[in-house]
């Protein structure tokens, strides 16, 4: 049998329950992180198998591109509508972290992080399994280097519009779980890699790959995501991941 996302608020001391409802299509949905802005709208970033899953008429996407594609929903602040839903992907799988090598704890398919901008864009940290993921013009990474990329992007805060896309990783694997902001606006990204080549610089923590069969990264990017600021593997020579990210 199919499932949906099932979302439920309650008031701040947990006695009353203020909304509850289903999101998704006809076939499986998978959330993966939520945020609420200071309005107390609701966005949800997760996955979708459906090719009715629901979307707003003015959405960046409206029809499923691949497999399995990201999803991003924007609710009212009482969950009685939507103020923007879109999908997210290219013609495989999206958002779905597939890499045996790094499926070890619990869940960990479905990990990745949606955050917030000063103007409250959409921030989302994923991974792909395709080459056509969305990229934009100015992404500091345009095309796939490996089998699973992170990807990063943003979009505007009612998901109509794609306001820029990247991939990150290099010639093995790559999961992107967190993603933060630091006060000045770059992005605080972290997740784990197999890949022995990520763009670290000379002064990094630790510069090269430290042998385990998963080393997790840490990287600082810009605000447009056209750049890599800094860039770090964090690991030893057992199975490392960093799942979160923080920002200051």
């Amino acid at each position: 049998t199919p499932w949906d996302i099932s979302i439920s608020k309650y008031s701040a001391d947990g006695s009353v329950l203020e909304y509850a409802t289903y999101l998704g299509g006809e076939r499986n949905e998978y959330p993966h992180s939520l945020i609420v802005n200071e309005a107390e709208e609701l966005i949800v970033f997760g996955t979708s198998q459906s090719v009715n899953y629901p979307t707003t008429p003015t959405a960046y996407n409206t029809d499923i591109n691949g497999s399995v594609d990201i999803v991003v929903t924007k609710f009212s602040a009482d969950g009685s509508s939507l103020i923007g839903s879109t999908y997210v992907g290219g013609a495989s799988s999206d958002g779905l972290n597939s890499q045996n090598d790094m499926n070890s704890y619990y869940a960990d398919e479905y990990r990745g992080e949606v955050n917030l901008d000063a103007a409250e864009n959409i921030l989302i940290g994923s991974c792909t399994y395709y080459l056509d993921s969305p990229t934009t013009n100015s992404a500091y990474q345009r095309l796939s280097n490996g089998a699973q990329e992170g990807v990063v992007f943003s979009l505007n805060s009612d998901l109509s519009s794609l306001l820029w896309s990247t991939y990150f990783g290099g010639i093995a694997s790559e999961s992107v779980y967190g993603i933060d902001l630091t006060q000045d606006g770059n992005l605080v990204i972290s997740g784990g890699t197999t890949s022995p080549d990520l763009p670290t610089q000379d002064n990094a923590y630790q510069k090269e790959y430290q042998g385990g069969s998963v080393d997790g990264y840490v990287l600082k990017m810009s605000p447009d995501g056209s750049s890599i600021l800094a860039c770090t593997y964090f690991g030893t020579e057992d199975y490392d991941q960093v799942l979160a990210s923080e920002g200051d």
